[in-house]
């Protein structure tokens, strides 16, 4: 099983940390996370000063997500999936990318 904290770092990151991990540039564009386990996420750094990360589809992964408080405080919701995830892939504008390919015993 493996497991992920999916967060925004600054105005212009995607923090992806767990037993896959990766920093993403991300500045002024929503972008999508998709992973094995069918799961789909919509990441955006908002008007309002705050990352929200909200679940589009979900999948057989345990998806558990705190919200952000507000700029002044945590600035940033936290996504956590734990489930059967091998990889999991980023969607901005005209590009795609995939992480990882974790062997799953």
């Amino acid at each position: 099983m493996a497991h992920l904290k999916i967060t925004g770092y600054s105005d212009d990151n995607i923090e992806i940390d767990g037993d896959l991990s990766e920093e993403i540039s991300c500045y002024d564009e929503p972008a999508y996370i998709v992973s094995s386990d069918g799961t789909v996420l919509k990441i955006e750094y908002t008007n309002d000063g705050v990352w929200e990360i909200l679940p589009v589809v979900s999948g057989t992964a345990i998806l558990a997500r705190v919200p952000a408080t507000g700029p002044d405080g945590v600035y940033t919701d936290e996504v956590t999936l734990n489930g059967d995830i091998r990889w999991i892939g980023v969607i901005k504008q005209d590009c795609f990318f995939r992480i990882g390919q974790k062997e799953v015993s």
